[in-house]
């Protein structure tokens, strides 16, 4: 880009004409090292974006986690729930049992069946 502004400066000042193949060598120097420059930028940037990515990655590795112990602790704690549920169940049928024995014994004590009157 230097190489073509100067040629037209001289032009433009009257001094006689650069080589043409002076002016394809600065052409093409000009222009790699645009591309040097370009590929540099496009490296940083795409260094930039794997650094994002990696700490994006890195805390959803650390969500998950988290997640993963939350759940655990979740069924655990549905686990001791759902064993307490059967156990308070179980003591609900065992009085419902009983309750129904009493009731039937002391039917039968009024009905005069006196030997289900006594506490067994």
């Amino acid at each position: 880009m230097f190489a073509a502004l100067a040629a037209s400066f001289l032009l433009l000042a009257g001094a006689p004409a650069a080589d043409p193949i002076q002016d394809a060598l600065a052409a093409s120097l000009a222009r790699d090292a645009e591309l040097a420059e370009q590929n540099r930028r496009s490296e940083a940037l795409n260094a930039e974006l794997n650094r994002r990515n990696a700490e994006i990655v890195a805390r959803n590795a650390a969500a998950r986690a988290e997640y993963e112990r939350a759940l655990a602790a979740y069924e655990r704690a549905r686990a001791e729930y759902e064993a307490r549920l059967a156990a308070h169940r179980a003591e609900e049928e065992a009085y419902r049992r009983a309750q129904a024995d009493w009731e039937a014994r002391v039917a039968a004590c009024r009905a005069g069946d006196y030997a289900r009157c006594a506490v067994p």
